[in-house]
């Protein structure tokens, strides 16, 4: 009787839990999204050209806040997917204006895993590699997420794409020369 008891409780806790994990990622993604809109005019754009440095700035400086663009991009994308995945795990969805139906997600998880490799083949790869563990970490977590995809999906399509996007991303972490790309190439 007594642990019959508890089940409520723990369900209860569980679904707290999970509100509180989603809360505190999406809290993070919007920190995130405000740093970004925030950030000096010099820094916004990688794409920029160098003419619109001005001649006396210090290059290493501005090359300081690229790398510091970088980072914060990569963290907002990894972000994102985290939220995603947590309310998918949570069963709480609709928090983030999603349906429950397991292709919609499938769908929203592969979109948001290729804006993240997106994101990575735009920035000078530079960048990526002085980010060094950090960055291969965050990439190594979305490919994990993704093999799980493609192993769990029972949708040919999503398979498919959730296992080009792993391999992508399997592929910059072999550029990176890192030991992560070692154990996500084990689990394909």
């Amino acid at each position: 009787m007594e642990s019959s008891s508890k089940r409520p409780g723990d369900a209860r806790a569980d679904t707290e839990v999970c509100h509180e994990n989603i809360a505190r990622l999406s809290e993070a993604y919007f920190e995130m999204i405000a740093l970004m809109s925030n950030l000096p005019a010099l820094t916004r754009s990688s794409g920029e050209s160098s003419s619109d440095v001005n001649r006396d700035s210090d290059q290493h400086l501005f090359d300081i806040f690229q790398r510091q663009r970088t980072s914060y991009l990569i963290t907002l994308h990894v972000i994102k997917v985290l939220v995603l995945n947590s309310a998918i795990q949570c069963k709480m969805t609709e928090v983030i204006g999603l349906s429950a139906d397991a292709m919609t997600l499938s769908m929203r998880q592969i979109e948001l895993a290729q804006d993240f490799l997106n994101a990575l083949e735009s920035v000078p790869f530079l960048h990526l590699q002085a980010e060094g563990e950090p960055s291969v970490e965050k990439i190594r977590r979305v490919g994990s997420l993704l093999l799980e995809l493609a192993h769990s999906a029972e949708n040919d399509v999503v398979k498919s794409q959730a296992n080009q996007s792993a391999m992508r991303l399997v592929d910059m972490l072999v550029r990176l020369n890192s030991k992560a790309s070692d154990v996500l190439g084990q689990q394909t």
